[in-house]
């Protein structure tokens, strides 16, 4: 079936989305990949992605979950509004035009940005020193975008929770860690077993089901939740996801495009490792954070080596991946013992039902379970 080339995202899908084909039939979009489906235009909501919002997206629900028909070149997308109905071309119109401001907005300066960053790569590509200060140049704003793009992945994967007792709980305890911050963060739970959490560019934290179960406390959810909000607050993650990704990914941040590459980026978040400097200053940053909070900040070691003599228990096979990709080492582990009793905080205990938070979490995971059956 001949149609306007796109890229399909949503549950069950590759990671890197699946290719397709778009044509209007009446007052219906079909989208024909491995299945052919008909969209309601009714339903359809028309935004733009990629840094510089060069991407347009077409996105729908369909039996609760969220589909994105994803038009990168420009051609098609002129192509999609030229053969639109006239009930959806005036949305797909507005967003081609702002695809068509930011490109020549960004062609303005692509050249001298491309020639200064591409020195500093050949000079200093191998040293932390130089992904740092390109994260550092990325504008908060541009960074938050990557971060709507993570969100949106995730989001047509399936599994992540916006609202319930584990969430609010999340929520609290965030909001309360990252009182000023330049970021506006967002709060999620992911309905999965591992022992993992994570925060991606721009303040989009998700903090697994299967790490709430291993929690004892709102305190040491706590203790997770401030060391990864300073991966965020450092922009440790930003780095990390330019360093992993390559010598493309640092032109493509400089130059203010990555949608070519995003898709990498985006898969990588949950995996990271960061070098032992940045862990280092993650863990002292957490347990200010914890301590300006009224939290205790012992509560961010006692869960690390909690969860380190659990897998040295079982023999290194018991699904921690928060210890993967933040290694609970002894020595890091000590140190941070010796910040903890240095530093004076008015702490006050967590209020909440932590029986019932864990609870709705394992309540989750038995959905999952029951409907991968």
């Amino acid at each position: 079936m001949n149609g306007i080339p796109a890229t399909l995202h949503g549950p069950g899908l590759p990671g890197i989305g699946e290719p397709c084909q778009l044509s209007f039939a009446g007052t219906v979009l079909v989208v024909a990949g491995t299945e052919v489906v008909d969209v309601p235009l009714e339903s359809l909501t028309v935004t733009t992605g990629g840094f510089d919002d060069d991407t347009m997206l077409l996105n729908w629900a369909r039996n609760g979950a969220t589909y994105s028909a994803v038009i990168a070149d420009p051609s098609a997308q002129q192509a999609l509004v030229q053969s639109a109905p006239p009930d959806i071309a005036p949305l797909l119109l507005r967003g081609h035009r702002n695809l068509r401001y930011h490109q020549r907005k960004w062609n303005a300066v692509v050249w001298t940005l491309g020639i200064v960053g591409l020195s500093i790569i050949l000079g200093w590509w191998q040293s932390e020193a130089i992904t740092a200060w390109i994260a550092q140049q990325v504008p908060v704003a541009r960074e938050e975008r990557l971060g709507e793009m993570l969100l949106t992945q995730l989001q047509a994967e399936g599994g992540l929770r916006d609202q319930g007792p584990a969430v609010d709980a999340v929520k609290a305890i965030g909001t309360r860690l990252t009182e000023g911050s330049r970021y506006s963060y967002q709060w999620f739970v992911k309905d999965d077993s591992q022992v993992n959490a994570f925060a991606g560019p721009g303040g989009v934290v998700v903090v697994y089901s299967g790490l709430i179960a291993k929690t004892d406390s709102a305190e040491e959810l706590a203790g997770v939740l401030a060391h990864e909000i300073q991966h965020v607050e450092g922009r440790h993650t930003l780095q990390a996801m330019i360093h992993s990704a390559g010598w493309a990914a640092v032109l493509a941040v400089t130059l203010g495009d990555v949608s070519a590459i995003s898709g990498v980026l985006i898969h990588q978040v949950g995996n990271l490792r960061h070098s032992r400097k940045l862990e280092r200053e993650a863990d002292i940053g957490g347990v200010k954070a914890l301590a300006r909070a009224g939290i205790t900040p012992a509560a961010m070691t006692r869960f690390f080596e909690k969860l380190a003599a659990e897998q040295k228990k079982s023999g290194g096979d018991a699904g921690f991946e928060l210890l993967s990709t933040h290694p609970a080492t002894g020595d890091r582990l000590a140190e941070v013992a010796t910040l903890v009793a240095a530093t004076p905080c008015e702490c006050r205990p967590l209020e909440f039902d932590w029986a019932a938070v864990k609870a709705d979490a394992a309540s989750a995971e038995e959905e999952v379970d029951i409907e991968g059956r």
